[in-house]
């Protein structure tokens, strides 16, 4: 046999021997939830298949939603000798509150391992009280001014299901409440989520046309399972609240137009400047400061008007003339402070 083939063949041996020194393998795994502690109980069987000690040897246990992890946890374990099998015994306290998977990896910090495939384990979990859905409100896009004007406004909510199991049917609710009372609403139904998925939610909400006495209100986004083969771990992540200004939907009635004839008759007109429809009023005429008439004023849309004629005696140049909308105060308005117009009677 020639000394190049002895050295040759003492090569291969070597470099076998260097690839069978550490190999670490994690044979079995089971686990266990005490739902009344939310301690989840892990058994591990694992070996040292290797020549070499793994002296500074690891578990790190993963929870995951779906395919997004949700919490993790590194236990250090004790060294484990070449040839050596054995079991641990792990638990932990939860802090995440769903997840259907947990993933099991055993490694040395400082000792490479040749066959990592087998030092890890992944496991699905069904744990009564702990394997639930979990939506949330992950996003409110508010109009770019943050209020709300018009005859409706538009939201994007961004819907998320970080639990562990599918949801089959939700609702997104949005309501405007001012003073604990609801003045507006809208809702939507949203199919299914996955866990880890997301939904982008258009939602469009019918401003009140009135009733309305300030800006300032509260606008609610509510997420609710619409599915009763599940159940939710967190609620409090379904709610987004924030105080919002809307712009007034209110009349505003004015007397405007105001002229005498060659005749020495008098037209006027009442114009509602608002953007919400004025109820039936009583407007007052007054002539050189004595009340000569009131004029029934019929329901006004925003935008529109009424006129008025005063005849049957003539109205002398000079006379002044006043006329005042909503004589009796009955009608709320955007503004009270254009309900009067003083007028010099000229002839045409």
């Amino acid at each position: 046999m020639s000394r190049r083939f002895l050295f040759f063949s003492l090569f291969i041996l070597l470099a076998v021997t260097a690839q069978a020194a550490s190999d670490l393998e994690l044979q079995q795994v089971t686990s266990s939830l005490d739902p009344s502690e939310g301690i989840l109980r892990v058994r591990i069987a694992f070996a040292n298949h290797g020549t070499a000690a793994f002296e500074k040897l690891r578990c790190r246990l993963s929870l995951y939603s779906g395919q997004q992890m949700v919490d993790a946890l590194l236990i250090p374990l004790n060294p484990i000798g070449a040839g050596e099998a054995r079991q641990e015994n792990l638990e932990w306290k939860i802090t995440a509150a769903a997840a259907n998977g947990l993933v099991v990896e055993l490694f040395d910090e400082t000792e490479p391992d040749d066959h990592p495939a087998n030092n890890s384990s992944r496991l699905e979990l069904r744990f009564p009280g702990f394997s639930k859905a979990d939506l949330e409100i992950a996003d409110v896009v508010l109009p770019a001014t943050e209020r709300l004007e018009g005859k409706a406004a538009e939201f994007n909510v961004l819907i998320r299901n970080k639990g562990a199991l599918e949801v089959r049917s939700s609702i997104v609710k949005i309501n405007l409440t001012q003073f604990q009372k609801q003045v507006a609403s809208s809702e939507k139904k949203i199919g299914r989520l996955q866990p880890a998925e997301e939904k982008q939610v258009k939602m469009i909400l019918r401003l009140p046309s009135e009733g309305i006495p300030v800006e300032q209100v509260l606008l609610e986004v509510r997420c609710e399972l619409n599915d009763s083969t599940v159940e939710e771990s967190d609620i409090t992540n379904n709610v987004f609240s924030k105080p919002i200004l809307l712009s007034i939907r209110m009349p505003d009635l004015a007397p405007r137009y105001m002229r005498v004839d060659g005749r020495g008759n008098l037209a006027f007109a009442i114009m509602n400047y608002g953007v919400a429809v004025a109820k039936p009023t009583v407007t007052a005429l007054y002539m050189n400061g004595s009340l000569v008439r009131r004029y029934n004023t019929p329901e006004l849309r925003g935008g529109k008007e009424r006129r008025h004629l005063y005849g049957g005696t003539k109205i002398e140049t000079g006379a002044q003339i006043t006329v005042v909308v909503d004589f009796n105060a009955d009608l709320e308005e955007s503004s009270e402070e254009n309900n009067r117009l003083n007028y010099t009677a000229t002839p045409r």
